[in-house]
């Protein structure tokens, strides 16, 4: 890793950073120190890709650094950070890495993933989102937190608070599949945040075996997206949700013949896969 920084340091000029070390048990939070620091001069990036899923040896002092090295990437549009199973990242390393994220206002497409960190909660969630609408030129949002179990409905009406403020979202992600907690109430808040989107052009919902989602929910849901003017796109995956019945599918059939302006619609809801729309 200390070779990996000591080049980065050197290549001052650089507007487009991509780095992956995916399943690398050997870094420590002091390589993404080093790492960090190697960062911290590059002020003419325009956009960062860093993705250390399954990490194992980082901890929340990565998230630290790595936030200490956004302040001077004033150019900065675009960042993807992933830290999906990272398990020994908690809720207070995404306060850290917020605090970061507030030095760069000019974001206009964020991805940040926390799939499977089991010490990541509705409280880390809240933290994060909370300073979204600082981003006014924000147009694409992508939130990873698959099988995160301690994300309750908590944790997605905060995200739904913040949605209804970025009214120049065009792309909007939500990977949720597998936090169990999650019922009706908590799709409806995102539901509801949707309205008043008129830039919102791309909707990917990922609530795959969130088994308290029933098809009520859905169809709220359902029932907002048909008033949203500028929507193309539509991806909602809510396999494995055995609240959703066979006969609910069917009448969701139905609904979907109503999207005929989209160019593009996708419905997930069976766990056979030769059954879903």
């Amino acid at each position: 890793m200390n070779d990996v920084a000591q080049s980065i340091k050197k290549l001052v000029s650089l507007k487009e950073i991509t780095l992956a070390f995916i399943q690398c048990s050997e870094i420590t939070d002091k390589g993404i120190e080093n790492l960090s620091e190697s960062l911290k001069g590059h002020n003419s990036v325009q956009k960062l890709n860093l993705d250390l899923s399954v990490c194992l040896n980082i901890t929340d002092t990565s998230l630290e650094s790595i936030s200490s090295c956004l302040g001077g990437m004033t150019y900065l549009r675009d960042l993807s950070l992933s830290f999906e199973v990272c398990e020994n990242i908690t809720s207070k390393g995404m306060g850290s890495l917020s605090c970061g994220l507030k030095q760069v206002p000019g974001l206009e497409a964020l991805s940040v993933k926390f799939s499977s960190c089991n010490f990541v909660d509705d409280l880390g969630l809240e933290s994060l989102v909370k300073i979204f609408d600082q981003f006014v030129s924000l147009k694409t949002i992508d939130l990873h937190f698959k099988m995160c179990k301690s994300v309750t409905d908590k944790g997605l009406r905060a995200v739904g608070c913040i949605l209804k403020k970025l009214k120049s979202i065009q792309n909007i992600a939500l990977n949720f599949a597998g936090s169990e907690e999650i019922t009706d109430e908590g799709l409806d808040y995102v539901s509801e945040s949707l309205e008043g989107l008129g830039s919102l052009e791309s909707l990917v919902f990922h609530f795959f075996s969130c088994k308290r989602i029933s098809r009520v929910a859905v169809d709220r849901l359902l029932g907002v997206l048909m008033r949203s003017a500028a929507l193309k796109k539509i991806y909602l995956d809510f396999r494995w949700c055995f609240s959703i019945l066979d006969e609910d599918c069917e009448e969701v059939q139905k609904e979907i013949k109503r999207f005929a302006s989209l160019h593009n619609i996708s419905l997930r809801f069976y766990f056979d896969s030769k059954r879903s729309y």
